[in-house]
This record gives structure tokens, sequence and C-alpha cells, in this order.
């Protein structure tokens, strides 16, 4: 062989080789739609903090690896609810607020603490940003969204055409690729994503079991949506509390306060020192790459949910960040780019499956919430008999119907943990959208009451009356 076969052949062997080792970091950001204008709306408590903890630091780190011409690839999952809660007029306020209420916390923490105080109290006072375009501006990181209001879609497709527009709404922006909410995946879901120019999804471990790869590769589904299953042991290693990186000692206790301040390290049990955490992150980081190194997998799937990163692990986006610098024996991807490099060959028929526990529904349609589901098929069958006479009434019908279809109430309702605010907000919606429901039957639009919902339920904008219609979409 000649030396130009051989380079040619070395070549060749790198491609494979880097084929090989494909690492897609995922994050998924998804909070349900809070009332910001409300002091008491938990939802709206739940993203202040996670802007404070989570979302602005990811941003940052992001932002630094860039700075420094790290050639990095990540793909993020924004969902419409928290896209809009984040371009609200209402957050800024609210969110100068909650930063002051938290440093006058940690101005006031124990002496003993006044380490961890100092470093929280530095962090609370960077200015805040705009999180919607600062993540649209970086330029490694791959845009993508989830269902419209996170609605799990095996459980809607009762009524096919109202589960389909949770797609055709959310795909309005054009992303490539689509987290379906809870990794819902169900039968006609691939060709609802297709129609509206998504490429692929993320799926989990079980649901490419008869795939001659199963997890290792990506998929195609006979109507041609290409499927990325997750890897159960990046996942493991991130996200299980017993065995995953979050509950070293190190680390910032998430669930022990002392007076209101976060000083505590796991289990609650001594000062944190953030200096310590901090290395300790940067190793853990280096660990899980190299234990994706080792894989002969063409493409390992590591997703998660965001708000682990800063929140519920509060050194989160220093791991991520060290694991975008350090990166070695892996290539960091994002699905667009894997399959520009190695489409998907194999044709598999996936069956309805979910990443929640037991893989399929359980988690939101037990005991505790099954009693919810019926009133959404009423629901959902009453949306396919209205008319848009009203345009205003009709489309606010619809947010409303959208917003009772969060995946969120179940799953709260469920785990029981704020089960009474899950099923008040669920109810309120509902009640909203079969008021609006009678008077467009009716022609009577109750215009005041019409506005008040408005004012406080407005995401999406303006919607296509033909969201719910059988016809091509988008619309030609």
């Amino acid at each position: 062989m000649g030396a130009d076969a051989h380079a040619a052949a070395g070549r060749a062997q790198r491609r494979v080789e880097r084929r090989l080792k494909n690492l897609l970091l995922v994050l998924h950001a998804h909070l349900p739609w809070g009332h910001l204008a409300d002091d008491n709306d938990p939802a709206a408590q739940w993203l202040l903090e996670a802007c404070v903890d989570c979302y602005q630091p990811l941003l940052e780190a992001l932002e630094r690896v860039e700075a420094d011409g790290v050639p990095y690839r990540l793909t993020f999952s924004v969902s419409p609810p928290l896209a809009a809660m984040w371009s609200s007029s209402l957050l800024p306020a609210r969110l100068a607020r909650f930063i002051e209420a938290e440093s006058l916390a940690y101005q006031n923490a124990p002496l003993s603490h006044a380490a961890a105080a100092k470093f929280h109290l530095t962090r609370l006072a960077r200015p805040r940003r705009d999180l919607l375009d600062g993540f649209r501006r970086l330029k490694n990181v791959e845009l993508i969204c989830s269902t419209a209001t996170h609605g799990f879609l095996p459980l809607l497709t009762t009524v096919p055409e109202v589960a389909r527009a949770q797609v055709r709404i959310a795909a309005a922006s054009g992303p490539p690729g689509m987290w379906l909410a809870e990794c819902g995946f169900c039968d006609g879901a691939d060709a609802w994503l297709l129609e509206s120019g998504v490429r692929y999804c993320f799926v989990d471990t079980h649901a490419v079991a008869a795939a001659t790869h199963q997890h290792h590769r990506a998929v195609r589904t006979p109507a041609g949506l290409c499927a990325f299953a997750r890897d159960p042991e990046a996942s493991e290693q991130v996200w299980s509390r017993d065995l995953g990186y979050p509950g070293d000692r190190a680390y910032l206790d998430f669930h022990h306060r002392l007076d209101g301040c976060r000083v505590l390290r796991v289990p609650g049990d001594a000062p944190w020192d953030p200096i310590i955490a901090v290395e300790k992150a940067k190793e853990h980081a280096r660990h899980f790459v190299a234990q994706r190194a080792k894989t002969d997998a063409e493409v390992i799937v590591a997703p998660y949910d965001a708000e682990l990163f800063g929140h519920w692990w509060f050194e989160g986006p220093d791991f991520l960040e060290a694991v975008l610098r350090e990166a070695s024996g892996v290539t960091l991807a994002t699905p667009t780019d894997h399959l520009r490099e190695q489409p998907a060959t194999e044709t598999i028929d996936l069956p309805t499956s979910s990443w929640g526990r037991g893989g399929y529904a359980a988690v939101w349609l037990d005991e505790k919430n099954a009693w919810m589901w019926p009133h959404l098929h009423r629901a959902a069958e009453t949306m396919l008999t209205l008319e848009p006479t009203h345009l205003r009434a009709w489309t606010q019908a619809v947010r409303e119907l959208l917003l009772a279809q969060s995946s969120d109430w179940p799953f709260l309702i469920e785990a029981g943990t704020n089960a009474g605010y899950a099923k008040q907000r669920f109810e309120d919606h509902l009640l909203a959208f079969r008021a609006l429901a009678a008077q467009l039957k009716a022609g009577a639009i109750d215009e005041a009451s019409l506005a008040r919902r408005e004012a406080t339920n407005n995401l999406f904008g303006a919607i296509d009356a033909r969201v719910y219609g059988s016809g091509p979409w988008p619309p030609r």
C-alpha cells in the first residue's frame, strides 16, 4: 500500500473512531407557566429561584467557554412556557425583589459560615441577563423546544388532533429537534413532528430495545423521524440520588438551610466550602468524560433536566463547564452534527414510552391523578367543535386548554408535592376553557373576563385557527 493509500486509510479510521465517540449533551429547561403578577404563586417562585441558581449560571458558563474559543457543542431545549416567562415584562422587577431578599438573608448569615455567605452575595450581585437572548446568541448551542405546554402526548392521543397541536404550536419557531415532554413518544408522534419541520427527538433507553445497536446509535421511524435514546450510565452518574456526583459530601446541600441560607455541605452537617466544591466538580467532570471515552458506542446521549445544574446541584454549572473544556477521547456534538456525519440507517417502530418511572405512563396516570384525564379528553373533543367566530376568545380557549394539559399538574399530584396547587391550577384552566367554549357557542363573549384571562395567561401570541385541522402543516 502506497503512502497516499496509508494516509487515506488513516483518515478513514480516525473518522470511524470519532463517530464512535460522539457525546450529545442535552439540557432540557422547563418550568410550568407561572403568574408573575401574583407574589404568592409557587410556579413564579420556582422560576425566580431557577433564574438565579440555574439559568444565569449556565449561560455564564457557556459564554466563558465560547469566549475562550473552546470548540464545544451542546443541545439546549427551552419549553415555550419558560421562554415566555423569560420574556415577560414582569420578570425583572420580581427578580430584583427576590434577589434583594436573598441577599439580606446572606448578609445576616452566621459568622461561622461567612465564606459561604460571601460567595452567595457575590453571585447575587452579578447583573441580571436577558436569558432568552443570551442563549440564542451562543454559537455552539443547538436550541430546540418541547411540546407547547409540556403536554404528555401518550395520554393526549385519545383526541389525536389535540395532541398534535402540542407539536404544531411549539414547532412554529422552526426548531430542528423537539424534546417531547417526559420523553413521551406515542403512535403518530413521528408524523406530527416531521410535518412541522422537526427532524429528531429523544426517547428513553428501552424504546430502542429492538434496535440492533440499541441506544448506541440513532434510529429512524418508518415515517423518517430520527430518534436518539438516553444512555443509562451517563444519566445515572449525573442524576442518581444515591450513585451520582451530586451526593458527594463536598457539595452544597439543597435540603438543609441555616437561618434561610444555603451554607451547609451534603448532608447538612458541616459548613460548605465553595473552593473545595468547585475543585470536586472539576474532578467529577474528568471522571465523567473518561467513562464516556471508554465506551464503544457510536453516539452517547446524555440528557438532563437543566434545573439539575445549579438549582438541585449547585455546582452543576461548574461541572458542565469543566466537561466542555476537558472533553478528551470523545467528540462533543449536537444531533444535527451527528446525523450529518452518520445518518441513521436502521428503521424501527418506536413503542409508546417515557423516561418516567416504569418507562411508560405510570407517573401521570395513577390512582391519585387518573381523574384528570377524562376531563381533558372531553375538553379536547369540545375544542374540535369550536369555531373562531371571536378570534380573541377562541385563542384564549386554546391557551387555557393547553395550560390544563401540562404534564406538571399530574406529576406534582402523583409526587405529593404542591399537589393542592397543581389541582387548583388544573381546575382553573379547565374551568376557564369551559366558560370560553360556552360563550363561543352562544355567541356572547364576556369581554371583561376575557381581558383578565388574557392578561394572566397570554403565552403564544396569535395562534393559527387551522392548528387543529387535518390539512398540511404549516399551512401553505
